[in-house]
C-alpha cells in the first residue's frame, strides 16, 4: 500500500478551508504555500528561492530568525508589513517525519491601533516612573556631594547602593520602552563610522567604581589601530552599557570582568566576558526570548528584558550577538559589527 502524502493533503485541506500554509523542506525552502498565505505575505512560492525566512524577512518581520525557531516550540507573534500597515500574526510550525516543517500564519487578535494605543499608554506610564526616580536620584547625588552636611563612610556606600538601584530600575524602563518600539519597527537606527575604542573606554570607566565595590578586576583591551564600527552611536552604548552592567552584577565576587575590541575579517568584533557562574548549555539560547527564563547557576532576577533588547538592537544595526560559556569564564557575548 502506498505512503500517504501527508504534505499535499494539508496542502488540498488548507486551500479549501481558505488557511495560511507554508510547507518546507528539511533546509528552509519553501516548496509550497496556500493562496491565503501568498495573499497575507504578498509573495508566492516562488519568490522563496531564498527559504521562508528570506519571504518573513522580505515581509517586514523584524528578527525572523529567532521567531521561526522558536514557533516550532510554541506559537510566536510577528508583525508583518503590508501596505504600509501593520498585521499582527500568530506562526507555528510543526515537524514531519521527514524534518520538513508545515507553518501556519493566523491572523492575530490586536490591532494595529489598539497595539498603537497600548504602546501609548505604557510610554506614559513609564515616563510617570521616570520622573520621581529622577527627582530621587538627584537628591542622592546631592547627599553625595556633602551639600546636606559631612557624611560617614558608610553613608556614602549606602548612597552608593541607591544610586545604583535607580541606574537599574532607569534601565529597565528604557529597556521596556525600547522593547515595545522595536517591536513595532518604530525605533530607527542612525548608522554611522563609531570608535569602539573609545566608546568602550568611556563605558568601561563608568562601570569601575561599581565593579571595585564588588571587588572585581575590570579589564578594556582594544588594539591602538581598532577599525571603526559602522552602527548607532546611542544604541551601540545602550547594548554595551546593558551587557557590562549584567557582568558587574552576575560575575563572581572578586573575579574578574573583560571587555575586548578586535578585528574579525570584513567586521568588527566587541566581547564582554566574566568570571563566572556561567550557564548549562542548553539554557543559553533562552537568554534572547523574551518568553523564557535561565533557571541557571547565576539566579538572575527580573525579566531578562535587557538581553532580548540587546539582541534587537544589534541585529538592528546590521550585526550579529551570539554568547557561550568558555571553560575559564562564566558568560561570553560576543557581538560583530560591520565596519565603519
Amino acid at each position: 500500500m502506498p505512503a500517504l502524502d501527508h504534505a499535499n493533503i494539508s496542502y488540498q485541506v488548507g486551500e479549501q478551508l481558505g488557511l495560511p500554509l507554508v510547507f518546507c523542506g528539511p533546509d528552509g525552502a519553501v516548496r509550497s504555500m496556500t493562496a491565503a498565505a501568498v495573499d497575507m505575505l504578498g509573495t508566492s512560492a516562488a519568490a522563496g528561492a531564498g527559504g521562508f525566512l528570506a519571504l518573513l524577512t522580505a515581509a517586514g518581520v523584524d528578527d525572523a530568525e529567532h521567531g521561526l525557531a522558536q514557533s516550532c516550540q510554541a506559537p510566536v507573534e510577528i508583525w508583518l508589513q503590508r501596505g504600509g500597515r501593520r498585521l499582527s500574526v500568530e506562526l507555528r510550525g510543526h515537524r514531519e517525519g521527514d524534518q520538513s516543517v508545515v507553518y501556519s500564519l493566523l491572523p492575530g487578535t490586536v490591532t494595529e491601533e489598539q497595539e498603537e494605543r497600548r504602546a501609548e499608554f505604557q510610554s506614559l506610564i513609564a515616563h510617570d516612573i521616570r520622573s520621581p526616580l529622577a527627582v530621587i536620584q538627584g537628591y542622592a547625588g546631592l547627599l553625595t556631594t556633602g551639600q546636606a552636611g559631612p557624611l560617614t563612610e558608610t553613608q556614602r556606600e549606602f548612597l552608593a547602593g541607591i544610586d545604583d538601584k535607580i541606574s537599574e530600575l532607569v534601565r529597565l524602563l528604557d529597556d521596556f520602552l525600547d522593547y515595545q518600539r522595536l517591536e513595532a519597527g518604530a525605533l530607527p537606527m542612525q548608522l554611522e563610522a563609531v570608535s569602539l575604542d573609545e566608546l568602550g573606554s568611556q563605558v568601561v570607566d563608568e562601570y569601575r567604581s561599581r565593579a571595585a565595590r564588588r571587588g572585581l578586576s575590570l579589564e578594556f583591551d582594544s588594539p591602538a589601530s581598532a577599525p571603526m564600527a559602522l552602527a548607532d552611536p546611542l544604541r551601540l552604548r545602550q547594548v554595551l552599557d546593558n551587557l557590562l552592567g549584567n557582568a558587574v552584577k552576575y560575575a563572581a565576587q572578586n573575579s574578574w570582568v573583560r571587555v575586548t575590541v578586535a578585528e574579525d575579517g570584513p567586521a568588527v568584533r566587541l566581547v564582554v566576558a566574566d568570571g563566572g557562574p556561567g550557564l548549562p548549555s542548553s539554557e543559553l539560547s533562552a537568554l534572547f526570548d523574551p518568553y523564557q527564563r535561565s533557571q541557571g547557576h547565576r539566579h538572575i532576577q527580573g525579566t531578562g528584558l535587557g538581553l532580548v533588547v540587546v539582541h534587537r538592537l544589534v541585529a538592528a544595526q546590521g550585526g550579529h550577538i551570539t554568547v557561550d560559556c568558555p571553560a575559564d569564564a562564566g558568560l561570553r557575548f560576543t557581538i560583530q559589527l560591520p565596519r565603519g
